[in-house]
């Protein structure tokens, strides 16, 4: 390694004096080959630093250094006529010497270079997460809010493992057995947990489900208890007249459209109305499903969401945007899920995936 470094610095001091055009006295006649450059430090330089300056510049070594070498750097007088040759021990003390010193030197260089990272405490506050990069705590809080399970609050570690709890209840219930798709059900809890998180649910134990990607002649509709792990209900429920007839393939927020609307629903009061007795519906999602009140969607029973229907035409009746639900069950559903539940429709559209805010919050 000494070596290597010796051959780089007098390689290094041998270009500089060729490109300077630096002329030698002929006492030194280094380059002209009529001596040796010979000298012998006696004693190590009271000066580091001077002798760095004089070792790392070769213009002002040769400008102090003209007929007789100055006592101080400890060396010995050198003549064109009588040369005499290095001391290979001492030659090699020296080498090291110098190439020592000039590696420290390099290494202050850096080191000053090189500015210190401030270490932000694990209690900063949330707004400073984008420059706490370096810290642990301000990764995993920089990653749930990424993650946009949370918006308005930070994401405890209770939180998160909550949320994988709910997850968990796909496999646990076996639900996929039933024909409930994955999907509708990833994204219901994680939109069920953002909604809880924004404040908008009250009745936070129930979550219910509409799988449009399966036929009306499937059970289609899943109520279920999250904090119990139990599928309360799971039955029939119908779609809108336009939106197709066996599968719901079209959806819309406009008035008169008489289709489904997709997304995010928290239910409201009960109220007895032309379909007796009923739940409101309010749409979470603007532009997708906030028109639900002004259109009337809400929860109510109709004759033709049954097995009856089915037999005689392959699929349930269809409504004019409303998910009925069976004479049989309408009651206890709806008393299960009124004021302040989570209500998901899911179909796999395009149109809706690229359009939810909340599926982009979660996703």
């Amino acid at each position: 390694m000494v070596a290597s470094v010796t051959n780089i610095i007098n390689a290094s001091i041998v270009r500089k004096l060729v490109k300077n055009n630096l002329t030698l006295s002929a006492n030194f006649g280094w380059l002209s080959g009529q001596a040796y450059l010979t000298c012998i430090i006696r004693k190590y330089s009271q000066n580091i630093i001077s002798s760095l300056k004089v070792a790392l510049q070769p213009r002002i070594f040769f400008q102090q250094f003209p007929k007789y070498l100055i006592p101080k750097y400890g060396i010995i007088r050198i003549s064109n006529k009588n040369p005499c040759l290095m001391n290979m021990f001492m030659r090699k003390k020296v080498i090291l010497f110098l190439s020592s010193a000039v590696i420290i030197h390099f290494l202050f260089i850096f080191a000053k270079s090189q500015p210190l990272k401030p270490v932000n405490s694990p209690f900063s506050d949330v707004s400073s997460i984008a420059n706490a990069s370096d810290n642990l705590s301000a990764i995993a809080a920089n990653a749930a809010i990424k993650s946009n399970l949370v918006t308005n609050r930070q994401l405890s570690v209770y939180d998160e493992l909550a949320v994988y709890d709910e997850l968990a209840v796909y496999d646990e219930l076996d639900l996929s057995k039933s024909g409930l798709s994955r999907y509708a059900f990833d994204y219901a809890v994680k939109g069920y947990d953002y909604l809880l998180s924004v404040g908008k649910l009250k009745n936070d134990q129930i979550i219910s489900i509409v799988d449009f990607s399966q036929a009306s002649s499937k059970k289609r509709l899943y109520i279920i208890d999250l904090r119990n792990k139990k599928v309360l209900f799971n039955t029939y429920v119908s779609h809108g007249r336009n939106s197709g007839k066996e599968m719901a393939n079209e959806f819309s927020n406009e008035p008169e459209s008489n289709k489904s609307s997709l997304g995010f629903y928290v239910t409201g009061d009960t109220y007895m109305g032309k379909h007796g007795f009923s739940m409101r519906l309010f749409g979470e999602e603007k532009g997708i499903n906030d028109n639900a009140n002004s259109r009337a969607i809400v929860m109510h029973s109709a004759p033709y969401v049954s097995e009856g229907a089915i037999k005689m035409q392959g699929f349930v009746g269809r409504s004019l945007g409303c998910p009925a639900l069976p004479e049989n069950l309408y009651k206890p559903i709806i008393e299960t899920i009124k004021n302040g539940s989570c209500l998901f429709l899911y179909s796999p559209d395009k149109y809706y995936a690229s359009h939810s805010d909340i599926l982009k919050k979660v996703a």
